[in-house]
């Protein structure tokens, strides 16, 4: 599992106490919500690391659905992280390859259309 930076660059507090801070975040909107209906669906990608030890934050959080990436043949892209045992949430959606000729295409304005890939291009479409 991915660890944040030690401290924030704007206003200094630890990774802990920012992990914590969003966990309850997190919880807090939950429980506000479902009252009013459905809970709230929380996706992250998982990072591009080609890490085999877990998924970056807030993907490793319970309350978080994970989006891991796949390529146009349905295999792992070696980019995405992996290996979180048991995840709660875990999905896989097309996120690229490092062949240009396999990735998603993304509209980019008055620039055309331009290959990417990543495990957000993945959760953007999960979302």
């Amino acid at each position: 599992m991915r660890r944040m930076p030690l401290d924030c660059g704007a206003c200094g507090a630890n990774a802990q106490s920012r992990s914590l801070a969003f966990q309850y975040l997190l919880e807090g909107v939950a429980r506000a919500l479902v009252p009013k209906g459905l809970p709230p669906v929380y996706v992250a990608a998982t990072g591009n690391d080609y890490s085999s030890s877990g998924f970056n934050y807030p993907a490793a959080y319970d309350s978080a659905v994970a989006i891991g990436s796949v390529t146009s043949t349905l295999d792992r892209s070696r980019f995405s992280n992996y290996g979180q045992k048991n995840p709660k949430y875990f999905f896989m959606t097309p996120g690229g390859e490092e062949n240009p000729v396999g990735n998603v295409l993304e509209s980019v304005g008055a620039e055309g259309s331009v290959p990417c890939q990543g495990t957000s291009v993945a959760t953007a479409y999960a979302a």
